[in-house]
């Protein structure tokens, strides 16, 4: 049966659409291949073009350069810029890039709670270091309420998101380890009652993406978002 002119035009644009995403795709394997052999030029010739077009990935790519200054003259305020439009579009490691940079305060001004929704971000996104990370303000009490049982909850999770991320080889060893040793040192100073209410902070968490007090804090804003 011939095909009329609607499905025809259908047919076309689904093509041209796929044409662009596989040349998108190129540029950033491309991209990244150049970045780790160290060829930032070439990189920077790959990564651009897809960073303007609005691709996260490559957003944070080329942030990362201009912060690194790799291939580019460094400029810590367009890699930051880059990597909060990546960020905002949902990339876990310009988010968590981002909460350590607004945390020491060294790139750009200390901003503890851009800190704390960034690395929140990326935790609910399943990166282990990001919940490491939060555990961390939890136990100090920095930007947030000290709360030992939290921080367990938050270690627990990193090391569990950790281990998984180990074997894909999307971590280091070293980061689980320290997550591990995290867990120890604070089941060792908890009561058995800060254990069990730890157990259902855990469990809201890995429903709903809720911590005790988010009702009293501005930034996490619905369910952790």
């Amino acid at each position: 049966m011939p095909l009329n002119f609607q499905m025809k035009v259908k047919i076309l644009a689904a093509a041209v659409l796929l044409a662009a995403s596989v040349e998108a795709n190129a540029g950033l394997v491309e991209g990244d291949r150049y970045l780790a052999k160290g060829q930032y030029d070439l990189a920077y010739k790959e990564l651009k073009p897809e960073a303007d077009k609005g691709n996260a990935a490559a957003q944070f790519y080329l942030g990362t350069m201009y912060l690194e200054g790799q291939g580019v003259k460094q400029d810590v305020y367009v890699g930051v810029k880059l990597l909060e439009a990546s960020a905002n579009q949902g990339d876990s490691g310009a988010q968590l890039r981002l909460a350590r940079i607004y945390f020491d305060g060294k790139v750009q001004k200390k901003n503890l709670e851009k800190s704390y929704v960034f690395a929140r971000k990326a935790a609910i996104q399943g990166v282990g270091e990001a919940s490491m990370f939060l555990g961390v303000l939890y136990y100090k009490g920095t930007g947030v309420p000290q709360d030992s049982s939290v921080a367990l909850v938050l270690c627990r999770d990193a090391s569990e998101k950790l281990a998984t991320a180990v074997q894909r080889g999307e971590a280091v060893e070293a980061a689980l380890t320290d997550s591990r040793k995290a867990v120890d040192v604070l089941e060792g100073r908890l009561t058995a009652e800060q254990k069990n209410e730890a157990s259902k902070i855990l469990a809201e968490w890995r429903s709903k993406h809720l911590l005790p007090g988010d009702a009293s804090l501005s930034h996490p804003g619905k369910n952790g978002q």
